[in-house]
C-alpha cells in the first residue's frame, strides 16, 4: 500500500515521522481530568491485586467496585463520569459512592490511599460469555448481556 499510496513520501513507512497534531486539540483540562482518573484507577488495581492475592477474585472482571473521594472535586468527577468507571477500571460494575459507608454489596476488599477509599465486592450476575463481564441482565432475556445482545443484533441486522 505504502509504495502506490500517492503524493511524496519517504522510501520506506518505517522512517516516515507521524504528523504533528493540532494545537486547537490541546485542551489542559480535559486531560487534567483523565490524569485524575487515571490515578484513581491506579489505587483500584492495588485493591483488586490484594483481592486477587488473597484469594477473594480471580480477575478484574469477577469484581464490583465502589470508589468515594473526600476531595470534593474529585468525587464531583468520579459522579460525572460514573458510567465510565467500570470500563476505566476493567470490573464488571463500579460506582461513584456519595460516602464510604453507603456500599450495598458485600465487601471484599476496602483500600484507602490519600483521601480515596476503594471498596471490591463480587460482582452481581453471571459471566456473559461473549465478553466476560458479569451482569444481572444475563440468563433472563439472553444468554448475553445487553450490551453484547445490541451488538449481536446490530450484526444480524435486527435493529
Amino acid at each position: 500500500v505504502w509504495q502506490v499510496l500517492p503524493g511524496h513520501k519517504e522510501e520506506s513507512v518505517f522512517l516516515t515521522d507521524l504528523p504533528s497534531p493540532e494545537t486547537a486539540w490541546n485542551d489542559e483540562k480535559l486531560a487534567g481530568k483523565w490524569d485524575r482518573l487515571l490515578s484513581v484507577r491506579a489505587v483500584v488495581t492495588k485493591a483488586l491485586e490484594i483481592a486477587r492475592e488473597q484469594g477473594k477474585i480471580g480477575n478484574s472482571l469477577e469484581a464490583r467496585i465502589s470508589v468515594f473521594s473526600k476531595e470534593k472535586s474529585l468525587q464531583e468527577l468520579l459522579t460525572q463520569k460514573s458510567s465510565l468507571l467500570a470500563e476505566l477500571f476493567i470490573v464488571s460494575q463500579a460506582v461513584a459512592a456519595g460516602s464510604p459507608k453507603e456500599i450495598q454489596f458485600t465487601l471484599l476488599v476496602e483500600h484507602q490511599e490519600g483521601d480515596l477509599t476503594v471498596s471490591a465486592g463480587a460482582a452481581e450476575g453471571q459471566k456473559c460469555p461473549r465478553c466476560w463481564i458479569y451482569s444481572s441482565a444475563v440468563g433472563s432475556a439472553s444468554d448475553l448481556c445487553t450490551r453484547c445482545s445490541q451488538v449481536m443484533a446490530q450484526i444480524r441486522g435486527q435493529e
